[in-house]
């Protein structure tokens, strides 16, 4: 529940599939031809990703390749097209992973805290749904991002609900994994109305 579902990583199926299809317009088309721009921000982003993925310090690649996808997507100035979207995608993807990945490294040193941490229940999937709920409901938020966010949230909805199931038992760390599922499930049902209202506004 702290984490996207191993399923939402075949996003970069898509992101390269972008890139492909972004190219071949490129170079069939009689106009709407990759700028400069355009270029430099894909080979950055993909240098970083690269970077990013089997590194021995992942949360600080994916930190990195957050920030660089970011810049590279403001710097176009530009809305969704065939050749800004691989870049997009990536930006929403990544600011996302990145965002949770703090939040499981600072709650996997709440048990460290002199005398109240060993009594601190599993904050982690509560504190990644907190973050989510935040990521969701930001103002600035574009078409991608809003597509990315339901998508990974329905993710992590699937893998609480269906994989890993619900327990009904009475201790402190199952009674606030219900609490954080119904609380996930709410975020959801936002992510994926904004999600809808986005595409419909296209």
């Amino acid at each position: 529940m702290a984490r996207p579902s191993k399923r939402c990583y075949n996003i970069w199926a898509v992101f390269a599939i972008l890139q492909i299809c972004s190219v071949a317009r490129s170079i069939l088309a009689d106009a709407d031809e990759l700028t400069q721009a355009d270029i430099t921000s894909v080979a950055v982003t993909n240098f970083f990703i690269a970077r990013m993925i089997g590194s021995p310090t992942p949360l600080r690649d994916a930190l990195l390749a957050a920030v660089v996808a970011g810049h590279a997507m403001r710097t176009t100035k530009v809305g969704i097209t065939l050749h800004t979207a691989a870049v997009q995608l990536a930006s929403a993807f990544l600011t996302t992973v990145a965002t949770l990945g703090v939040v499981a490294a600072v709650a996997s040193v709440l048990p460290d805290i002199p005398v109240v941490g060993e009594y601190l229940p599993n904050l982690g999937p509560f504190l990644s749904v907190v973050a989510m709920h935040g990521i969701t409901n930001r103002e600035d938020n574009g078409t991608i991002k809003e597509i990315v966010n339901g998508c990974i949230l329905a993710g992590m909805a699937y893998d609480a609900v269906i994989v890993e199931g619900v327990s009904f038992a009475l201790d402190v760390d199952t009674i606030l994994g219900n609490i954080t599922l119904v609380f996930l499930l709410y975020v959801t049902y936002q992510a994926l109305d904004n999600a809808r209202r986005a595409i419909w506004d296209l």
